[in-house]
């Protein structure tokens, strides 16, 4: 039988992690807004404006696009794969795994029949087309 490591989360509920990922979407959307309120009449003040920008969503950008995909990759073969087989789902929805840690992996009766490295970039490559190979 296969364990995850612990590092890996167990997605108990594919409704609920995506609920969970709304509310992240909603908080990053707000803090947005509240960052480009005012209005940007120089260079300097609109340079700023973008570097408070990025650095307060940089990573929620990047981390909740991320999430998304794991959950309709696990949705997607769950519904079209797997119909009506129990299936356990794993993830790394914030970080980073090694080999041994993909980004989704599913596990049935103790096997692992998935392991998937999940990317948003919409042209993978350097580090992230080698590890998607």
């Amino acid at each position: 039988m296969v364990e995850p490591k612990e590092t890996m989360e167990k997605i108990i509920s594919l409704s609920e992690a995506e609920t969970n990922l709304l509310s992240d979407i909603k908080t990053c959307v707000e803090r947005i807004r509240s960052l480009v309120r005012e209005d940007v009449t120089t260079v300097h003040r609109g340079i700023e404006t973008l570097r408070r920008l990025r650095e307060a969503i940089y990573e929620d950008l990047n981390q909740i696009q991320h999430e998304e995909m794991i959950l309709r990759a696990a949705r997607s073969l769950q519904g079209s794969d797997f119909q009506g087989e129990v299936v356990d789902w794993y993830w790394n929805p914030r970080q980073t795994g090694d080999r041994s840690e993909p980004d989704l992996r599913g596990v049935k009766n103790g096997e692992i029949v998935v392991s998937a490295e999940i990317t948003t970039s919409e042209r993978p490559v350097g580090t992230i087309d080698g590890r998607m190979a």
